[in-house]
């Protein structure tokens, strides 16, 4: 049998409503329980993509926030198919933003090879780059930058000064 879930969040309800996802949404929640979903899974799985598609509508609007919450839906697969590509390039645009999140997330894609090819000096510069916001990382910063040669550090560093030259005064996370 196949059964609607919208029926138990009412916030989604609104949700269809408020993003005119009547049609579409209402394709995509069916969920089949001759396979064997329960409800919860079903009402969470609704929620993923019902919260994917506002986060992508915003992200699409030029929305930092919304762009790394974008890279994340696609980076773990909630919401949407797992994209490790796509979640680089919303990653990217809410790093170039400033969310030092994003920053972080796009030194570890570049780091472990994850929707891009490996690249050592791609991964020490946004790690240096989510420093500069939040000290934390300061362990993750030294080992993502470990692999480089002085060389390619003294160039890093080159950079890293000259985007916080030109980067945005304030940051999200400081609005």
């Amino acid at each position: 049998a196949i059964g609607l879930c919208i029926a138990a969040f009412p916030f989604l309800q609104s949700a269809i409503f408020m993003y005119n996802y009547s049609q579409p949404l209402q394709q995509l929640v069916r969920c089949d329980t001759a396979e064997g979903l329960k409800d919860a899974e079903c009402q969470l799985r609704l929620a993923h993509e019902v919260t994917f598609k506002s986060y992508l509508r915003a992200a699409e609007q030029g929305d930092a926030f919304s762009q790394r919450k974008a890279g994340l839906a696609y980076e773990t697969g909630q919401g949407t198919q797992h994209d490790d590509a796509q979640a680089l390039k919303w990653y990217l645009k809410a790093a170039n933003q400033g969310d030092f999140y994003a920053q972080f997330s796009v030194s570890k894609m570049y780091r472990d090879g994850r929707g891009v090819e490996k690249n050592h000096t791609e991964a020490c510069f946004w790690m240096k780059i989510a420093v500069q916001h939040d000290k934390n990382y300061l362990s993750a910063d030294e080992a993502s930058c470990q692999p480089l040669s002085p060389e390619k550090l003294i160039d890093v560093n080159a950079r890293v000064k000259a985007w916080s030259e030109s980067s945005l005064p304030s940051h999200p996370q400081d609005r």
